[in-house]
Protein backbone atom coordinates (compact mmCIF):
# COMPACT_ATOMS: atom_id res chain seq x y z
CA UNK A 1 0.00 0.00 0.00
CA UNK A 2 3.03 2.32 0.54
CA UNK A 3 3.34 2.61 -3.16
CA UNK A 4 0.03 4.49 -4.14
CA UNK A 5 0.86 8.53 -3.49
CA UNK A 6 -2.93 8.50 -2.23
CA UNK A 7 -1.80 6.77 1.36
CA UNK A 8 0.89 8.97 1.40
CA UNK A 9 -1.35 12.03 0.55
CA UNK A 10 -4.39 10.92 3.27
CA UNK A 11 -1.76 9.86 5.67
CA UNK A 12 -0.55 13.93 5.79
CA UNK A 13 -4.51 15.30 5.48
CA UNK A 14 -5.12 13.22 8.71
CA UNK A 15 -1.98 14.37 10.11
CA UNK A 16 -2.96 18.12 9.56
CA UNK A 17 -7.24 17.58 11.05
CA UNK A 18 -5.34 15.92 13.93
CA UNK A 19 -3.09 19.13 14.61
CA UNK A 20 0.15 17.29 14.17
CA UNK A 21 1.15 18.47 11.21
CA UNK A 22 0.46 21.83 9.86
CA UNK A 23 -2.67 22.52 6.94
CA UNK A 24 0.12 24.34 4.94
CA UNK A 25 -0.31 25.74 0.99
CA UNK A 26 2.14 22.34 -0.06
CA UNK A 27 -0.78 20.22 1.68
CA UNK A 28 -3.45 21.91 -0.07
CA UNK A 29 -1.92 21.59 -3.53
CA UNK A 30 -1.50 17.90 -2.81
CA UNK A 31 -4.76 17.69 -2.06
CA UNK A 32 -5.97 19.53 -4.99
CA UNK A 33 -3.93 17.65 -7.27
CA UNK A 34 -4.54 14.08 -5.65
CA UNK A 35 -8.69 14.70 -5.92
CA UNK A 36 -8.57 16.03 -9.60
CA UNK A 37 -6.22 13.23 -10.64
CA UNK A 38 -7.90 10.57 -8.52
CA UNK A 39 -11.16 11.48 -10.16
CA UNK A 40 -10.09 11.59 -13.77
CA UNK A 41 -8.42 8.06 -13.00
CA UNK A 42 -11.68 6.88 -11.87
CA UNK A 43 -14.55 8.54 -13.81
CA UNK A 44 -13.04 9.50 -16.68
CA UNK A 45 -10.08 6.66 -17.43
CA UNK A 46 -11.07 4.27 -15.08
CA UNK A 47 -9.04 1.71 -14.11
CA UNK A 48 -9.32 -1.97 -12.26
CA UNK A 49 -8.33 -1.87 -8.92
CA UNK A 50 -6.73 -5.33 -8.02
CA UNK A 51 -5.14 -6.76 -4.71
CA UNK A 52 -2.88 -9.41 -4.46
CA UNK A 53 -2.26 -11.46 -2.01
CA UNK A 54 -0.30 -15.09 -1.67
CA UNK A 55 -3.20 -17.20 -2.14
CA UNK A 56 -5.77 -15.02 -3.76
CA UNK A 57 -6.39 -12.14 -6.07
CA UNK A 58 -9.35 -9.52 -5.65
CA UNK A 59 -10.42 -7.18 -7.65
CA UNK A 60 -12.60 -3.82 -6.72
CA UNK A 61 -15.92 -3.29 -7.95
CA UNK A 62 -16.57 -0.48 -9.94
CA UNK A 63 -19.10 1.37 -7.06
CA UNK A 64 -16.32 0.19 -4.74
CA UNK A 65 -13.66 2.31 -6.30
CA UNK A 66 -16.33 5.38 -6.48
CA UNK A 67 -16.67 5.01 -2.65
CA UNK A 68 -13.03 4.94 -1.67
CA UNK A 69 -12.14 7.82 -4.78
CA UNK A 70 -14.71 9.77 -2.49
CA UNK A 71 -13.30 8.54 0.77
CA UNK A 72 -9.64 9.54 0.32
CA UNK A 73 -9.55 11.51 -2.80
CA UNK A 74 -12.36 14.12 -2.80
CA UNK A 75 -13.08 13.85 1.17
CA UNK A 76 -10.24 16.01 1.58
CA UNK A 77 -11.12 18.09 -1.20
CA UNK A 78 -14.31 18.92 -0.03
CA UNK A 79 -12.62 19.64 3.48
CA UNK A 80 -10.85 21.93 2.27
CA UNK A 81 -13.31 23.85 0.64
CA UNK A 82 -15.67 24.24 3.18
CA UNK A 83 -13.27 25.37 6.15
CA UNK A 84 -11.53 28.62 6.25
CA UNK A 85 -7.33 27.39 6.28
CA UNK A 86 -4.90 30.06 6.56
CA UNK A 87 -2.46 30.88 3.77
CA UNK A 88 0.41 29.09 4.34
CA UNK A 89 3.95 28.15 2.44
CA UNK A 90 3.84 27.98 -1.20
CA UNK A 91 2.87 24.71 -3.21
CA UNK A 92 6.24 24.11 -4.57
CA UNK A 93 6.99 22.80 -1.33
CA UNK A 94 5.11 19.68 -2.65
CA UNK A 95 7.86 18.19 -4.15
CA UNK A 96 9.93 17.00 -0.86
CA UNK A 97 7.27 14.49 -0.16
CA UNK A 98 6.79 13.89 -3.60
CA UNK A 99 10.54 12.98 -3.96
CA UNK A 100 10.08 10.78 -0.89
CA UNK A 101 7.56 8.49 -2.24
CA UNK A 102 9.39 8.29 -5.81
CA UNK A 103 12.58 7.29 -3.65
CA UNK A 104 10.68 4.70 -1.66
CA UNK A 105 9.21 3.24 -4.67
CA UNK A 106 12.57 3.14 -6.39
CA UNK A 107 14.21 1.44 -3.76
CA UNK A 108 11.57 -1.04 -3.53
CA UNK A 109 11.78 -1.26 -6.80
CA UNK A 110 8.18 -0.75 -7.76
CA UNK A 111 7.56 0.00 -11.59
CA UNK A 112 6.02 3.50 -10.56
CA UNK A 113 4.43 3.36 -14.78
CA UNK A 114 2.24 -0.26 -13.36
CA UNK A 115 1.16 1.74 -10.02
CA UNK A 116 -1.52 3.39 -11.72
CA UNK A 117 -1.72 1.45 -14.77
CA UNK A 118 -0.79 5.57 -16.66
CA UNK A 119 2.80 6.75 -17.23
CA UNK A 120 3.89 8.41 -14.55
CA UNK A 121 5.64 10.70 -17.23
CA UNK A 122 1.65 11.83 -17.60
CA UNK A 123 0.50 12.25 -14.14
CA UNK A 124 4.04 14.52 -13.62
CA UNK A 125 3.09 16.52 -15.98
CA UNK A 126 -0.34 17.07 -15.05
CA UNK A 127 0.75 17.64 -11.87
CA UNK A 128 3.00 20.07 -12.12
CA UNK A 129 0.69 21.77 -14.45
CA UNK A 130 -1.77 21.64 -11.74
CA UNK A 131 0.51 23.01 -8.89
CA UNK A 132 1.48 25.94 -11.84
CA UNK A 133 -2.29 27.30 -11.90
CA UNK A 134 -2.69 26.91 -8.17
CA UNK A 135 0.41 28.29 -7.17
CA UNK A 136 -0.58 31.38 -9.87
CA UNK A 137 -3.66 31.67 -8.22
CA UNK A 138 -2.68 31.42 -4.57
CA UNK A 139 0.50 33.64 -5.16
CA UNK A 140 -1.93 36.42 -6.80
CA UNK A 141 -4.48 36.44 -3.89
CA UNK A 142 -1.53 36.82 -1.51
CA UNK A 143 -0.40 40.24 -3.43
CA UNK A 144 -3.56 41.30 -3.54
CA UNK A 145 -4.01 40.90 0.60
Amino acid sequence: MIRYWTLWNYTWYLGAELELLPFNGALRTSIINTSIIGGFMTYIYPRKVVWKTKHKRYELPYYQIIILDGIFHQLPLIRLLYCNYSAGTCGLYTIAPALCWVITNTYNEIDLDKIYGIKMTYLYLGSAILTSIFGIVQHQYMLKK
